[in-house]
Parts: structure tokens; C-alpha cells; sequence
């Protein structure tokens, strides 16, 4: 089994995401843990929401911003059955635009 990091990524600005009406939050919210507890299994960790943006670069540091609003690590027997645990995440299923990227952990290479 490998391990794979789902990014999730937003497509709404501040406007769309404060339009969401509070019963269709709670819904949200409900569906997303139901479906961690389908996929308990398969999760190494649950990751968290994403803050602020920080680019450190040679000379400096500068804020930036991107639409990644959360991270998971999920195991899984490759990267298709990886991707198909998100197929209908509630994350995917609230916004149009919404994502989440999938991408396998590789071995740091020694030697």
C-alpha cells in the first residue's frame, strides 16, 4: 500500500463561501464526517484546514495566496483507488470548481 496526500482546493472567493446558507454548511459538515467514517480504513491522517500563505525565498518571505483549503494522507493500493475515495467527497460536491488534487508520497532517495 502507498500513501497518497489529497490536497483539497477551493473555488470560491470570500463572497461565494459566506453566501453558503448555515443549513447547507451544517449539511456539509455532517456529510464530510460521514464520509471520513466510511473511510477510516484508508486514512493516515485527517489533516486539517490550510491558514495563510508564506513563500520563503532565498532573500525573503511574501505572503501569497492560492485556493488550497485543506490536506489529508489516505493509503491506498494505487493512485486510481486513491482518487476514486474523493470522487464524492462533499468538498467536490459543495462548490463548482472545487477539487481535490491527489498525489503519492514518495521515499526521500538516500545514498
Amino acid at each position: 500500500m502507498s500513501r497518497y496526500m489529497a490536497l483539497f482546493v477551493g473555488a470560491g472567493d470570500s463572497q461565494q463561501k459566506e453566501a453558503v446558507p448555515d443549513e447547507v454548511s451544517e449539511r456539509f459538515m455532517k456529510a464530510w464526517g460521514e464520509w471520513h467514517a466510511d473511510h477510516a480504513d484508508a486514512i493516515i491522517e485527517s489533516g486539517s484546514p490550510l491558514g495563510p500563505n508564506l513563500r520563503v525565498i532565498h532573500d525573503r518571505t511574501e505572503t501569497f495566496t492560492n485556493q488550497l483549503v485543506a490536506w489529508m494522507i489516505v493509503e491506498a493500493s494505487s493512485a486510481a483507488e486513491a482518487a476514486a475515495m474523493f470522487t464524492h467527497h462533499p468538498h467536490v460536491l459543495l462548490l463548482s470548481g472545487n477539487a481535490v488534487d491527489v498525489m503519492e508520497l514518495l521515499s526521500v532517495p538516500t545514498g
